[in-house]
Formats: structure tokens, C-alpha cells, sequence
């Protein structure tokens, strides 16, 4: 049996390896196990997939890339988190984790993990992580990654006291540029200074039910020439009823001061977002408004939104469908973009976009033991939803330009646990754009799809192999004046690691088998076929 999985995964790896064109994508990917899970805030690529979710704690996932950053801007995806497949965490977790590794393209990797024994009212700790490369081909596509952070929870017998704080520095460089042209890479390079943190209160509610939700988080984001700094207030009162009633008065205050291009000005969010949600046996239901008062300069406008979920659940553990209304305002951040396209313009604007409308709507559920399913349909009504497009300088960096877009996306998601052993699971998205004054919807893929299978050999031995593939986009070239196609790519990649014992692992992840160099960005082809391979280890 298990020679007949492991030939199944390895003509899997080899199947999909079929469909790569000359592009992928250039992502490592590496599992850490500890205790503990924190937050890192750079930009990942988000799975294009259902989220299968656990009933239980899963070890933290750490993604490393070379480096990756999603493709659409944030407010045109939506995940959908649907499926929840069983899983038990084998591996004893300890304190202290550390892991070192390396790779081609002078690659280097060093996490350190710390955090206090086990206690039922402190938890606290900290990481410090370094992850970078010094490319060759493609020339100039050196990175570094550097995160440094610490968090901590105080819980007693009213509620839980919680912070964290992190510090990160991202250096990309500009190297998109003609390859006849030579430029020192000081003058190629952007480097990204990120200090983030958070402080919140969350109490246990009282003999009547209420209870109190709290945070306040702020960051401080810079780049060589501009700068944006934000400070938010979430309060959130709240109401548990005897029978499964829920009332929210959530109320936010999110102030944001920006100096871009030498043009300083600052902008306000008020929200309050009041809402009921109960939750029956076969029936779950959520009603509310969004009410926002934004500010920018002297100018104000105010703005309410609808904010209604149901869920059915029409055949017990088998069929349950769900519907969604609303809509919103996304404050658009120089830090949101920045991990979005690193090869932003210095002159790059920054403006909300308004989600005029957004439905969604689907079923989700278990075809057979062991089978789960999603299939849903969302829909956006976008008002100065950024785009991406290419500038006429030497460098080829990226500005924004606004425009109303309509979003329709298809999703659909497959997952088999064969057994505990072997898992497989297959997602797609497919959009569709319309855009008001833009020809199309620059850089936005037209699917997503991602496959993946995991398996154990042994007790030891994990292997794992995912092909994402993303659709055709499409960049205006503003020198030549004409709109330029960039072809569908996969990304194959596998990895394994043998756990020797509970304290030491050894890992090796091998991308873009197919050593593809596909435009992610619009003439910034990328990494080849890349290694990294090291070892972990806990106390």
C-alpha cells in the first residue's frame, strides 16, 4: 500500500510538472513547530483555496519566499474559509525552537523561537528571523527578510491581557530594467522599515453576559522617501444571551498621517458597526450595519453599508449552504501596497476604494467519508479599486491608478483525507473583471488554482508536493503604447522533511522544479529553480 501512495505521489509531482509554462512562481516553504505562534506581518501570497480548517491547535506554518507577494489588491479576494478536515499534531512541542538552513542563489536562513514554560497565566516570548538571497539570474533580484518581535498573554480569572510588538526590515531591488543598462545597486534598492505592535483586553462576560473586547495596535511604516504612520482604538462591548444571542457595538477609531512625494496628509476612519447573531442547531444568522465617517484634509463623507450572514445546514454533516451581504470601505495603505508590489514609485497614490456591494453566496459540506467540498460565487461592486501599471522609467517601477471595477469570482474546493496518512486537496478561483475607465484589470488574474498533496512514509518522513498555476493578466506598456498579455504560469514545487526525533528535523524544499521564468510583475522575471535545505531543532 504505502509503495502504491508514494508512486501516486511522486506521478502527481511529475503531472503537474506538465502544465508549467515558462514562468512560476518563486516560494519556499517551510513548517516550524512550537508552542507558540507568531505573528509575522510580511506579505504572503494568500492560498487561493478553501482553508481547511482544524477542530484542534496546528503547528504555526512559516512561508519563505524569493521573495512572494499576492497579486491582488486586497479588497478584490476573498478566501473562503470552508472545509474542516481532523488533524492531530504527533510531535512533542518544547520552549525553544531554532532552525538554520541555506541554499542556491547564496540563500541564507536563521529563526530563533523563545518562549516560557508552560503556564496557565503568562505566556510570553519571543523570534528573530533572517531570511535572504544575492540572485545571479535574475541580476540585481537581491532580498533580505529581517523580523525581530516579542508578544505576551496575562490571563486571570476576568479576561486576558495581551500585546505584542514587532520589528521588521524588507530590502528589495529595482531590476526590472533593460539588461544593457548597468546601475549601482544603491540606486536600484527599496528598503521597507516596518515597527508594528498591539495592546488588547479581552474579558470573560459577566453574571449578565457583558463583556469587553479592546485593542489598540498602531505601525509605523517607512520607506527611503516616504513615510506612514497609524494609530487604531477598537472597542467592542458586547452581549452574550442566554440563548445563543450575540449583541456587538463594536466601535473603531483608525487615524493614519501619510507624507509621499513630499505632500503630507493625514486621514480618519469612525466606524461603528452594531450587530445581533444568534446561532440554532441548524441555523446560524448574523444582522448589522457598518456605519463610517472618513476624513481627509477637511473633507468628510459618510457612509452605511449592510452587514448580513446566514447558514443552513440542509443535511446534517453532509450539505450546509450560506449567503453573505455587505459591503465597506478599505482604507488603501502606502504599507498595504508596499507588500503587495515592491517596486512601487516613490510618487505612488494612496485613496480608499468603496465596496459598494458584495454578495457571496455557496454550498460546502462532505460528498462521501473522508470527501469535503466548496463551490460559491462572489460578487464585488468596487468603487477606486487600485491598479497596478507599469511607469516609462528606466528602472520600470509601478504606480497606482483607480478605477471602478465589478469583480465576479467562481470558487470551488476539493479535499481527500485517504487516510492519516495521505491528504489531497485541489482549489480554484476564476474571475472575471469589468472596468469603467481602464481597458482591463491590470496585473488581476483571470483563475487561480492550487493543488497539493501531502503524505507520511514511515513515522518520519513527510513529503509534500503543490503546483499553483495563475491565469493570463494583462500591463499596459506605456512606451510602446499597447497592452501586453502575461502568458499563465504553474509553480511546482516539493518538499520533505525527516523528523529524527521530537527535538531535531531535517528539511529540504526544492521550487520552480520546472525552472520557469515567468513576469509576475510586469518585466521582473523570476527566480529559477531554487534549494534550501537545513535543520531544525527544539529545547
Amino acid at each position: 500500500m504505502r509503495r502504491s501512495v508514494a508512486l501516486l505521489f511522486i506521478l502527481a509531482t511529475a503531472f503537474t510538472e506538465l502544465f508549467a509554462q515558462q514562468d512560476s512562481i518563486e516560494k519556499i516553504e517551510v513548517v516550524t513547530y512550537t508552542r507558540y505562534n507568531p505573528v509575522l506581518t510580511a506579505a504572503r501570497k494568500l492560498p487561493t483555496i478553501p482553508v481547511f480548517e482544524t477542530t484542534e491547535t496546528e503547528l504555526p506554518e512559516f512561508e519563505y519566499q524569493l521573495p512572494e507577494f499576492r497579486y491582488a489588491v486586497q479588497p478584490t479576494y476573498l478566501p473562503a474559509k470552508a472545509i474542516s478536515v481532523q488533524t492531530n499534531s504527533d510531535r512533542v512541542l518544547n520552549d525553544h525552537y531554532f532552525k538554520v538552513g541555506g541554499g542556491n542563489y547564496l540563500t541564507g536562513l536563521a529563526e530563533v523561537h523563545l518562549h516560557n514554560t508552560q503556564n496557565k497565566n503568562y505566556d510570553f516570548g519571543g523570534f528573530a528571523r533572517h531570511f535572504s538571497s544575492n540572485a545571479v539570474n535574475p541580476e540585481n533580484a537581491d532580498f533580505s527578510d529581517n523580523q525581530l518581535g516579542i508578544f505576551g498573554t496575562k490571563t486571570t480569572s476576568k479576561g486576558a491581557l495581551s500585546g505584542k510588538l514587532n520589528y521588521e526590515r524588507h530590502v528589495v531591488h529595482f531590476y526590472g530594467f533593460n539588461d544593457s543598462l548597468e546601475f549601482d545597486k544603491q540606486f536600484t534598492n527599496q528598503i521597507y522599515n516596518d515597527i508594528n505592535g498591539l495592546i488588547g483586553w479581552q474579558s470573560n462576560p459577566g453574571r449578565r453576559g457583558w463583556g469587553l473586547a479592546t485593542d489598540l495596535d498602531f505601525y509605523l511604516f517607512s520607506t527611503l522617501k516616504n513615510s506612514e504612520n497609524a494609530f487604531k482604538l477598537t472597542l467592542n462591548p458586547f452581549l452574550e444571551m442566554k440563548k445563543k444571542g450575540k449583541v456587538d457595538l463594536k466601535a473603531m477609531v483608525d487615524f493614519n498621517m501619510l507624507d509621499i512625494a513630499d505632500s503630507s496628509f493625514n486621514r480618519m476612519f469612525v466606524h461603528f458597526d452594531p450587530s445581533y447573531s444568534f446561532e440554532a442547531k441548524k441555523f446560524n444568522f448574523k444582522a448589522g450595519v457598518k456605519t463610517l465617517y472618513t476624513m481627509r484634509g477637511d473633507e468628510g463623507k459618510f457612509y452605511v453599508f449592510p452587514d448580513i450572514t446566514a447558514q443552513h445546514y440542509i443535511v446534517k454533516d453532509r450539505l450546509k449552504a450560506f449567503a453573505s451581504v455587505g459591503g465597506g470601505v478599505q482604507k488603501n495603505q502606502l504599507r498595504t501596497l508596499s507588500y503587495i508590489n515592491p517596486f512601487l514609485l516613490d510618487s505612488v497614490g494612496v485613496q480608499r476604494t468603496i465596496n459598494q456591494l458584495e454578495f457571496n453566496a455557496g454550498i460546502k459540506g462532505t460528498l462521501v467519508k473522508k470527501v469535503d467540498y466548496l463551490v460559491a460565487v462572489n460578487y464585488r461592486n468596487q468603487k477606486d479599486l487600485p491598479l497596478f501599471l507599469s511607469d516609462t522609467g528606466v528602472l520600470n517601477r509601478f504606480g497606482t491608478v483607480y478605477d471602478n471595477v465589478n469583480v465576479t469570482a467562481f470558487k470551488t474546493g476539493l479535499g481527500v483525507r485517504v487516510n492519516e496518512e495521505f491528504f489531497i486537496q485541489w482549489g480554484g478561483t476564476f474571475y472575471t473583471y469589468q472596468t469603467d475607465k481602464q481597458a482591463q484589470a491590470w496585473q488581476l488574474p483571470d483563475y487561480e488554482i492550487d493543488f497539493n498533496i501531502r503524505y507520511r512514509l514511515g513515522k518520519k518522513l513527510y513529503l509534500r508536493a503543490q503546483t499553483y498555476v495563475i491565469g493570463e493578466r494583462f500591463q499596459r506598456d506605456l512606451r510602446e503604447n499597447v497592452n501586453k498579455k502575461l502568458n499563465a504560469f504553474a509553480d511546482i514545487n516539493a518538499m520533505a522533511e525527516y523528523r529524527y526525533s521530537d527535538y531535531l528535523a531535517f528539511f529540504l524544499n526544492v521550487n520552480n522544479i520546472s525552472n520557469a521564468r515567468y513576469q509576475k510583475w510586469y518585466n521582473y522575471p523570476a527566480y529559477g529553480i531554487n534549494v534550501l535545505g537545513g535543520v531544525s531543532f527544539s529545547l
